[in-house]
């Protein structure tokens, strides 16, 4: 265990930190549930999206890709895009998606509504569109025609390694489903590869794309939700797929963008984001959805007050291999949520992220962290920097490549009936953090951004090395 404290830690209690990892056998230790899968069985050939079969109430408006946005929206006569059905709601109504792929960007919803699935049938939305011009030129293929710009300077270059030197650009292209690596030059290009040339409007890529699928990313954003107006939406049981934000939080951050407080996202999948899947600016509700294969993290949040992220599968993010190193800029982790109260975070899988797991940041307070299963990620599991009052309760944080559990700055936290084991820098990291909170108010209330009032009781610490 290490301890880093320059200032006092007041009231510090360890009790009852057991080397061992039967967690059956002690008692009052509850293990985490299983969100939808392991992420080791998750695939980007075939995109996880969960079975659902919600009721349909009557008056629904149908959309279908057979359909005409000149039809009358009714199940025998679909409209053609989600688009055009969301002009025709009234607040409060459901739009029913038949089976199929659809191939748009919704830029703002500002009015409560349901989106769903006909029962049992798979819905995605995507971000790009199919490339078919290809013409052979030598060992390579070319794309002519090919116009989509994405900011490549909207990325902080501390973040960019020279090993991954495309990683702040947003462009995307996939053969079968399978992402290819961006290069910077033509004669770069291999097998596994593409490339942009903006100078003459072309696509070149490495691979045969002949008898094979082949998208590449022209839209920024999937959906956005935004005032009040739209609160109490819900959207379950859909794919969100090949979107391109970039790394600015001042245009499209993610994916799937949620500004408003009572939007619910269940059984949904955000996967193949050139940045970050989804992000919150108030408080809602993910449940029972993957949030994967994002190239930089999977769902970042800023005053998530009164949200929930439960019974999901957060795995794989930083695709992009962005640097990990401690920056000022720094966010990228499978959930990264900032300056938020009264947070919930349970029965979570959080595995396989090239960046921290979980990640409570700057002010956050009054958070529930329990019974998740976080394992493999690159940086730390479970970590809680200059914020307060938090529960960590009955995680399993293995394997991680830095600390199992870090406390930094953080004060009036109660960690018990956690498994941490087999971490790459220690089990648990408690730490003192240079800074104090500006904010008078919030230093007042307790978060004061100092390591004080930390608990750890009844953990079960456990490494195969000498990190214990």
């Amino acid at each position: 265990m290490i301890f880093k404290a320059p200032r006092t830690l007041c009231a510090f209690v360890v009790v009852n930190l057991l080397a061992a990892l039967a967690v059956s056998t002690m008692t009052g230790v509850v293990a985490p549930r299983a969100a939808n899968a392991a992420s080791a069985a998750l695939s980007q050939s075939a995109l996880p999206l969960n079975d659902t079969a919600y009721p349909i109430p009557a008056g629904a408006l149908y959309v279908s890709p057979s359909g005409s946005d000149s039809a009358a929206g009714t199940q025998a006569a679909p409209l053609r895009t989600l688009g055009n059905a969301l002009t025709k709601a009234a607040s409060g109504d459901t739009i029913v998606l038949r089976a199929g792929t659809y191939r748009e960007s919704i830029n703002s919803i500002t009015r409560r509504v349901t989106i769903q699935p006909y029962p049992h049938e798979k819905v995605w939305l995507k971000g790009s569109v199919v490339v078919t011009n290809w013409v052979p030129s030598g060992t390579k293929w070319v794309a002519s025609g090919w116009t989509t710009r994405f900011c490549t300077t909207c990325i902080d270059p501390t973040l960019v390694q020279a090993s991954y030197p495309a990683a702040g650009y947003p462009d995307q292209v996939f053969i079968d489903n399978l992402p290819q690596d961006q290069v910077l030059s033509a004669s770069a290009v291999v097998p596994g590869t593409f490339y942009v040339d903006t100078a003459n409007s072309r696509l070149i890529l490495g691979s045969n794309p002949v008898g094979h699928l082949v998208e590449s990313s022209t839209m920024t954003k999937a959906m956005q939700f935004n005032t009040t107006g739209a609160a109490w939406s819900v959207v379950r049981g859909i794919g969100f797929a090949q979107y391109a934000p970039n790394w600015s939080y001042s245009a499209a951050p993610a994916a799937l963008i949620v500004n408003t407080s009572g939007i619910t996202l269940e059984n949904v999948t955000v996967a193949q984001s050139a940045s970050r899947g989804v992000y919150f600016k108030g408080g809602s509700t993910l449940r029972s959805s993957y949030v994967v294969f994002n190239g930089m993290g999977g769902i970042s949040a800023n005053d998530f007050d009164n949200g929930t992220i439960e019974s999901s599968t957060i795995a794989s993010s930083n695709m992009e291999h962005l640097s990990i190193a401690a920056t000022g800029s720094q966010d990228c982790a499978g959930i990264k949520l900032t300056s938020s109260t009264k947070v919930v975070m349970q029965d979570d899988v959080i595995s396989d992220n090239l960046c921290n797991g979980a990640w409570f940041d700057v002010s956050s307070s009054q958070i529930t962290i329990v019974r998740n299963l976080v394992q493999r990620n690159a940086g730390h599991g479970i970590a809680v920097e200059i914020s307060a009052n938090a529960i960590v309760a009955s995680n399993v944080s293995t394997d991680n490549g830095r600390l199992g559990l870090k406390l930094s700055g953080s004060s009036s936290i109660q960690a018990y009936n956690n498994t941490l084991a087999n971490n790459g820098t220690a089990q648990i990291g408690v730490y003192e953090d240079p800074r104090t909170n500006p904010n008078s108010t919030e230093f007042a209330a307790g978060i004061t951004w100092d390591a004080a009032r930390i608990k750890l009781v009844n953990n079960i610490l456990s490494s195969n090395a000498a990190t214990l």
